[in-house]
């Protein structure tokens, strides 16, 4: 799916989505809260969410925020022959400097300068953008990566030292961390 906001005043509330997200800011700056972390988005970047990643949106500063989004079904990458167990994720959730990000920038451009969306310019679209993430680092295909687990890791820590007065279930540090 293809999605195109113009937003001003409007917050998300928490919440996530089954597919892996991808999007630009065309003008204006978005904060986003990405696993308890806040993001600021700045124009001209790309974001980057994965499927289940908790977070919120909204506009930031005094003129309106215009983005778009591709909502990506993760069966997806199962046609590129990826398993569950080699399932990509984002590393990172903002790219702001890096070719990727011209090249990325210029995809979204091309659909939304042409006038009319048809589905298969923007699967074309699409593949340009995932070819270039991966090309670029920006999408994981090891889940034992680093940063990714880093992340994780670092988001337990948070919650335990924020709650070490109390009583911890596992199943709050889940919700936490998801």
């Amino acid at each position: 799916d293809l999605f195109h906001a113009r937003l001003n005043s409007h917050t998300y509330p928490r919440h996530w989505h089954n597919e892996y997200a991808i999007g630009f800011v065309h003008r204006g700056c978005g904060v986003n809260t990405v696993d308890r972390d806040p993001v600021a988005y700045p124009s001209r970047s790309i974001i980057l969410m994965n499927p289940g990643q908790v977070h919120t949106g909204f506009s930031a500063g005094q003129n309106d925020l215009h983005y778009s989004m591709f909502y990506i079904d993760p069966g997806i990458f199962e046609k590129d022959g990826l398993t569950a167990m080699n399932k990509p994720y984002f590393p990172f959730p903002i790219i702001e400097r890096s070719p990727v990000r011209e090249k990325i920038a210029s995809v979204f451009n091309d659909i939304f300068t042409s006038g009319r969306v048809k589905k298969e310019d923007v699967l074309s679209s699409l593949y340009r953008i995932i070819q270039s993430l991966k090309d670029g680092g920006f999408l994981s295909l090891d889940a034992a990566d680093p940063a990714y687990r880093e992340r994780k890791i670092d988001a337990v820590c948070r919650f335990v030292q924020s709650h070490y007065h109390e009583k911890i279930a596992i199943e709050q540090i889940a919700r936490y961390v998801n």
